[in-house]
Parts: structure tokens; C-alpha cells; sequence
């Protein structure tokens, strides 16, 4: 009994089905744009792809990318307000695109990145007014000594004697005109003439030294001012003499 009833429930709901369904077919087909299309796929996706499906064309990247962590790419094909880098038009981005280079180039074949120094700017020679060459104290005092220079005192007779640098022949600026042919033989036979005075403002030394050179007759070449003078020999501490002995 319970097993005809189930089977008369059937037979009606399949009967209201086919009733529906020719019912739903025949208002289908009167309602103009508004009907139904059989085999159209209504949802977004799907849609796309079906119609990519059928045109047998190659999908393209969509303009927003999905990325591993939560972010997006904008793919600059598919998206005009982007810039060839990827980022959009005006501005900068957080991740560069960096071209790949073939490792090979980039180390120059020895695993190493090889990196050009900067070319720094060419030096020109400090070229002074008065045609005269110069030296520092550190020079000066590694020349002290040497068979190859001779340091000149160009001060006054009484600050020579209160302190001088050790090894230095005395030929004051004011009186070189009566001192020169005393001390000529031993600058004549120095490579080096090393003229100083007291430093700072004096300019003692690089007046004797445009003596020698211009009236003179020493080279240019040979003769050189230790502008610093005493007062920079002393606050390095180099040898001092003192009294009218050269050394």
C-alpha cells in the first residue's frame, strides 16, 4: 500500500514538472528580449571564459594581478594609466622593476660584482702669482740633513740668533745685497734653497727668494719658500738652534 502511494506521488510531481516546463517554454518564446537563452552563461566569469572558449583566441592578463602576499600587480597591457615599469602613471611605486642581468656580465666571470670607481677630478697645479715653488713642513724637515738642500733664514740677524732651523745659513732680506757672496758658494752647491722666515703675515722669505731668483741668478727650479717659517717649525716640534752656528 505505501509503496503505491509513493509511487502515484511520483507520477504527479512529474507531471507538474512537464506542465511547468511547457508553460515556461511557451511564455519564453513571446517575451521578446527579455527570454531566457539556452546554453548563455549568466555569471561574469564564466561568461568570459566561455566566450574565450569559443573565439579560440589566447586569454590575456587581466589589468590587476592577484600576488602570494595579499597585494596586486597592475599589468601596464591592460591598464593605460600605468607606466612601462608596472606602477601607475605619476607615481613612483614601492618595488622597482629591475632589468635581469646575465651574472656572467655583471661579475665579469668571477662571482665578484665588479664595480667602477669614480674618475675624481682632474688636479691642476696651484700655479702661485710670484712664479715661486712651495714646501710643507713635513717635506722640510725630511729634507733636514740632506746633502741636497740648504734652508735659508731671510729674518733679522738678532731673531736668527734667538732660534733658527738647524742646518740654516742666515741672509737677511734687508741686507742680501752684502751678505750674498758669503753664503753663495754653499747655496750654489745645494739642488734645494729652502727660503723661511717667521710665517704667517711675514713675507720676508718670498721676497728674499724673488731676489735670488730675479737678481741673483738662481734657477727657479731650485728654489722653494716654507711659508709656515718658524712658527709652524715650532709647533711641530722640529730641531731648533740657537746663537749664530748653523748648527
Amino acid at each position: 500500500m505505501d509503496r503505491l502511494i509513493s509511487f502515484k506521488t511520483v507520477i504527479q510531481a512529474v507531471g507538474i514538472l512537464v506542465i511547468a516546463t511547457v508553460a515556461g517554454l511557451s511564455y519564453n518564446s513571446v517575451r521578446g528580449e527579455g527570454k531566457v537563452e539556452f546554453g548563455r552563461q549568466y555569471l561574469p566569469k564564466q561568461a568570459a571564459e566561455q566566450k574565450l572558449a569559443k573565439s579560440g583566441k589566447t586569454p590575456k592578463n587581466p589589468p590587476v594581478t592577484p600576488l602570494a602576499n595579499g597585494g596586486t600587480e597592475i599589468n601596464p597591457a591592460k591598464d593605460p594609466t600605468t607606466t612601462s615599469g608596472g606602477n601607475p602613471a605619476g607615481s613612483t611605486g614601492t618595488t622597482p622593476v629591475v632589468p635581469t642581468q646575465d651574472p656572467e656580465i655583471a661579475t665579469g666571470g668571477t662571482g665578484e660584482v665588479e664595480t667602477t670607481p669614480p674618475t675624481p677630478p682632474p688636479v691642476e697645479p696651484v700655479q702661485h702669482a710670484d712664479g715661486l715653488q712651495r714646501m710643507g713642513a713635513l717635506d722640510c724637515n725630511d729634507l733636514l740633513g740632506s746633502d741636497i738642500a740648504v734652508f735659508v733664514d731671510a729674518r733679522k740677524q738678532e731673531d736668527y740668533i734667538e732660534g733658527h732651523i738647524k742646518g740654516a745659513v742666515h741672509l737677511s732680506h734687508y741686507q742680501s745685497t752684502t751678505q750674498i757672496e758669503e753664503v753663495r758658494p754653499i747655496l750654489e752647491n745645494a739642488f734645494m734653497i729652502i727660503v723661511y722666515c717667521n710665517g704667517g703675515d711675514c713675507e720676508d722669505s718670498i721676497n728674499l727668494a724673488l731676489d735670488l731668483t730675479t737678481t741673483y741668478g738662481f734657477s727657479n727650479e731650485s728654489v722653494y719658500v716654507f711659508e709656515g717659517g718658524m712658527e709652524e717649525w715650532k709647533q711641530n716640534d722640529f730641531p731648533i738652534v740657537k746663537g749664530e752656528s748653523r748648527d
